[in-house]
């Protein structure tokens, strides 16, 4: 059985290759028909470009080669196949992009989202100058943790994470990530970000968190989203508010005085956090917009 038979889309290369008596495929060729069957599914073209990038191996097609070998031409065929399926992108291809990082990622660990890069921001404001010690609660992938290490010198930083799924791909970024560090350092912890790093009450002078926070009422329909560990999607509770909640609790307890809270959370949910940074006694606790103008973000100050 030829691989024709086993997929009929493998002929559309297949018969490329033969007809023209040659094992390459014009990589334009390749660029046409990925761009053709996404859009027939609703998804951005472009994604076809940023696939033949990957299968191709380069980081632009400016200065890809003419002509793709019929094993990249096959690479980049069951790339479009699987998000023809509406696998996410960040599965095909292995790799997530954070800020400066390219993250390891698969089935297994939360796809960071392109507005928690504006948590590194507001992080890299609030910690100043000299040496500071950091933990990223909640941490997933590492992405938050990671940029703040790899962006800023004479940062320690404490990752937690209680899924072994993500903590696998926690660790592996870890690696990745270790030789980019200037001056700064990596631990990681295993174990309930809301019980998190008992015996270290008061040592910390920012916490950063992504927590879950998405509540029953509002689970995802978009298919890319539903493949997210559910741990890492929902926040207990009809409003998603349990673990968040229990943040803001532990958190207060970890940072010394004058340190800061930073939260990512729903649209909705920001007076009831600021009210609970409130009650625990954070001041200043207040919700901050993301770049689309939505509220996203409590930050809070222990007194």
């Amino acid at each position: 059985m030829t691989p024709a038979d086993r997929d009929p889309e493998f002929s559309f290369f297949v018969s490329r290759v033969a007809g023209r008596g040659t094992a390459s495929v014009p990589v334009e060729t390749l660029m046409k028909w990925g761009s053709q069957e996404l859009t027939r599914v609703g998804l951005p073209p472009v994604e076809a470009r940023w696939l033949l990038e990957w299968a191709l191996g380069v980081d632009t097609l400016i200065t890809a080669p003419p002509e793709a070998g019929i094993r990249a031409a096959e690479k980049y065929r069951s790339a479009i196949a699987q998000r023809r399926a509406r696998v996410p992108f960040q599965h095909i291809t292995g790799q997530m992009h954070f800020r400066y990082l390219t993250l390891k990622a698969g089935p297994g660990v939360f796809v960071v989202r392109p507005e928690t890069e504006m948590i590194v921001d507001l992080a890299l404001d609030a910690l100043g100058e000299g040496e500071r010690v950091v933990a990223d609660l909640c941490s997933g992938s590492g992405a938050i943790g990671l940029a703040l290490a790899s962006e800023r010198s004479q940062t320690n930083v404490t990752l937690v994470e209680l899924d072994p799924g993500a903590a696998r791909f926690l660790n592996a970024n870890v690696r990745v990530t270790a030789t980019l560090l200037r001056g700064s350092s990596i631990r990681v912890e295993i174990g309930d970000a809301t019980r998190a790093l008992v015996g270290e009450e008061g040592t910390f002078d920012l916490i950063a968190s992504n927590p879950p926070y998405v509540g029953v009422a509002d689970a995802p329909t978009q298919p890319e989203a539903q493949v997210d560990p559910e741990i890492a999607l929902y926040g207990g509770g009809e409003d998603g508010l349990v673990t968040p909640r229990g943040i803001v609790n532990r958190a207060f307890a970890l940072l010394k005085q004058g340190g800061t809270l930073l939260m990512e959370h729903g649209e909705g949910q920001g007076p009831a956090l600021t009210d609970q940074a409130s009650s625990v006694g954070f001041i200043d606790s207040i919700t901050i917009n993301d770049l689309a103008g939505k509220p996203r973000f409590l930050k809070a100050t222990k007194a």
